[in-house]
């Protein structure tokens, strides 16, 4: 959804979503190690065979998943209850390469947390 600077200000302004729960991580897992052509392969392979038969915590659930063009690292998107059944999630694919979770949350909503907070202020435009 596109928002102009006028219709965001006034969402922001009228929000009363100050409260809110993130509930979405974005994981960045950079493959393991890459060495001679067999050893890279096999790591990919051993990778991929895990994923498809591999099922998540029941509560977490893929949005979307990206790869680099070099395909050495993938993006995706997670919806999860609970954080924990992220971090095991997380967990299950650590022998695969490294995970860095973030747990993200909608821009608008977010952004009225941090005016809320003191963080920022929007100018008064009528």
């Amino acid at each position: 959804r596109q928002f102009g600077v006028g219709r965001l200000l006034r969402f922001l302004r009228a929000s009363t979503q100050l409260g809110v729960q993130v509930a979405q991580y974005l994981w960045i897992q950079q493959f393991g190690p890459r060495g001679d052509a067999d050893s890279t392969r096999a790591n990919f392979q051993a990778t991929l065979d895990y994923f498809v038969t591999w099922k998540p915590p029941e509560g977490v659930s893929m949005v979307h998943l990206w790869m680099a063009l070099d395909l050495g690292r993938a993006f995706s998107l997670w919806e999860a209850d609970d954080p924990l059944k992220v971090a095991i999630a997380s967990a299950n694919f650590l022998p695969f390469g490294a995970i860095e979770t973030i747990p993200v949350g909608e821009g608008e909503p977010m952004i009225a947390a941090m005016v809320a907070g003191g963080l920022m202020q929007f100018p008064d435009s009528t």
